[in-house]
């Protein structure tokens, strides 16, 4: 790492220097110019201003003593210590800043910054941060002291390491931060971490609000009301690409996305913002002719995919029914909401609410379904980002923390979190560890134009590979002049050699950075002229909640025999039945295929649903 050239010693000489020769000034000025002597008639006597600078000549000291005796009659007895006391204070701090004058100003220094980056530390980081700062309102502090400008939160974030490097640890500082501010917060938590630490929310009146919890495989989790949250038939399409995974033979995905999203079009007509996840998966199995005829009334695209020869609509149907999985799973597990709580990801955006943050829980048992419903969900945040319906707003903060981004499947329009929603108060902070994911997923140019429009890297531990020689030449060189003394003829001169160097190497992404005793060393970008190595202390939080509550579907295993209470083959022949069960009826036609049976469903107003648009005014400023 190319640091700035220190001369701290030279530095201290100077400084020895000069309080020696205060030192020497203060003992003379009392002990000699504001100082009365007795004369024998008892009289004060004082020296004249020829006198006292005549008892600073420590080389003819009998000068000094014989005024005193011409005076006083006498010398005083400390007359000796008292002047080379001042003498040689005076003495030695001339000689120290002589020496370090010369070698800090005239001497040539062994190296020397010329231009390019330089890697600072955190006093460098706070100056920075301070100058930069235009609203006189502080941001969200972070570490040491380090507070953010506002204008910088919506300017987003990217965190930079490899696995157990300290992207986690850096990042949960700002989150529990935005929380303790009020901000609406959405954190995707793969590992568990976030929803076994992350605080409640503290109101005004001292009360804790908990943080909502949105995955399918836990107890606690709210239902997504999907039928709220899909307003136009494009969102329809966005849902369906995201819900159905890519197949080898991409015309079989495309046309089983196409039926789907026509379904979920006809709900959206049919029953408008009240129908439900298992509604969604009965009306993928209506038969061809009612798919065609729901295609022709609401989704023409969809129309070719079924009416074609046998074959190919057999494929297609089949492809629907087989690749489904994501959408059978939440309608398993939010077969109905009553005695659930809802949650509208639209209201959420764009209203007053004291369930300020967002827990997206990814399942390590059920991944790949995780990736498609998580991707469907934040595909349609970023849509409503978009919507004119969030209007601009300076003080509005709403924050995406997405740790392990480049595990996620393509969020589609995910670019409109950072270049729309920065004027809507949108801040997105992204952990990464790898680049090259990132471009595998949303192309070279797309990754690359993101990591120009991220206003704040921030790099911990990054092993030797494609990200450290990006990041190595993202943080760029410095031009380097070195002075050296080389023999010419019966002496010494200076040679002066001038080189561009990398600030940083690439080795030292590994070695120079990551967890440490007692904290996190990494680099700061994007603020001010240099790069920062700061240390980040770790950030320790009590337990909150169990990391997971398992869902009673995820522990049993389930057929449409057991969803009805049966417990082994012989009960169905016998009718006995588990009553401790209580399998919802819309989660047992699910497995069945069947439609579920038209009974009124529960479509009364949850608590959030009416509220009062959000003032954009942070608590507090």
């Amino acid at each position: 790492m190319i640091t700035k050239p220190r001369r701290s010693e030279f530095a201290i000489l100077l400084y020895a220097g000069l309080f020696l020769v205060g030192i020497s000034a203060l003992v003379w000025v009392y002990f000699f110019a504001l100082r009365s002597w007795n004369a024998p008639n008892g009289s004060a006597y004082r020296l004249s201003v020829s006198q006292l600078v005549d008892c600073l000549k420590f080389w003819s000291s009998d000068l000094c003593r014989s005024h005193f005796i011409q005076a006083l009659g006498y010398v005083p007895a400390d007359l000796s210590k008292l002047q080379w006391l001042v003498t040689a204070t005076l003495v030695t701090g001339i000689i120290a800043i002589l020496i370090g004058g010369y070698i800090a100003f005239l001497m040539p220094p062994d190296k020397w910054i010329k231009s390019g980056r330089t890697v600072a530390s955190m006093p460098e980081l706070l100056r920075a941060a301070k100058a930069e700062k235009i609203d006189k309102r502080d941001g969200l502090h972070w570490f040491n002291g380090w507070r953010l400008a506002l204008e910088r939160e919506v300017r987003h974030f990217i965190i930079f390491g490899s696995i157990g490097g300290g992207k986690t640890q850096t990042m949960i500082g700002l989150i529990v931060s935005a929380i303790a501010r009020h901000d609406k917060v959405l954190v995707f938590d793969i590992k568990g971490d976030f929803t076994e630490k992350l605080p409640p929310t503290i109101k005004p009146d001292g009360s804790r609000v908990q943080p909502i919890i949105i995955a399918p495989q836990d107890r606690r989790s709210h239902v997504w009301d999907i039928a709220k949250d899909l307003r136009i038939a494009e969102d329809a399409v966005e849902l369906s690409t995201r819900l159905i995974p890519e197949s080898r033979d991409r015309f079989f995905s495309n046309s089983a996305r196409a039926v789907l999203a026509a379904c979920t079009i006809r709900l959206m007509h049919e029953n408008p913002g009240r129908w439900t996840w298992a509604d969604l998966v009965a009306e993928t199995r209506r038969d061809h002719l009612e798919l065609l005829e729901v295609a022709h009334r609401y989704h023409p695209d969809a129309v070719r995919f079924l009416d074609a020869d046998y074959r190919q609509v057999a494929s297609t149907l089949s492809t629907l029914t087989a690749d489904t999985n994501t959408l059978r799973l939440l309608a398993t597990a939010w077969a109905n909401y009553e005695g659930l709580e809802r949650f509208s990801l639209r209201d959420w955006l764009l209203y007053k609410t004291d369930r300020r943050t967002v827990i997206l829980q990814k399942s390590g048992r059920f991944s790949d379904q995780s990736d498609g419903w998580i991707s469907a969900f934040l595909t349609i945040a970023s849509g409503i980002v978009s919507d004119p319906e969030l209007g601009d707003a300076k003080l509005r903060r709403i924050w995406f923390f997405v740790d392990e981004f480049a595990q996620l499947p393509k969020i589609s329009r995910f670019s409109a979190l950072l270049d729309i929603g920065r004027s809507k108060g949108v801040c997105v902070c992204l952990g990464v560890q790898d680049i090259a994911q990132i471009r595998d997923t949303y192309g070279r140019e797309r990754a690359d134009a993101w990591m120009s429009i991220v206003g704040t890297k921030i790099i911990a531990k990054v092993n030797a590979g494609p990200t450290a020689q990006r990041l190595e030449s993202d943080v760029g060189q410095a031009t380097v002049v070195y002075n050296r003394r080389e023999p010419r003829g019966n002496g010494q001169e200076w040679v002066r050699d001038e080189r561009r160097e990398n600030t940083i190497e690439r080795s030292e992404f590994e070695t120079q950075l990551g967890p440490r005793k007692n904290g996190i060393d990494v680099l700061v970008t994007g603020i001010g002229e240099d790069v920062y190595k700061v240390r980040v202390p770790y950030t320790f939080l009590p337990h909150a909640r169990d990391a997971q509550a398992p869902a009673q579907w995820t522990l049993d295993l389930i057929t449409a025999s057991r969803l009805e209470g049966f417990t082994t083959d012989d009960d169905i022949e016998t009718g006995q039945t588990d009553c401790g069960a209580n399998y919802p009826k819309e989660a047992i036609d699910v497995l069945k295929g069947m439609e579920p049976v038209d009974t009124p469903r529960n479509t009364a107003m949850v608590e959030g649903d009416t509220l009062d648009l959000f003032d954009g005014q942070l608590p507090g400023i």
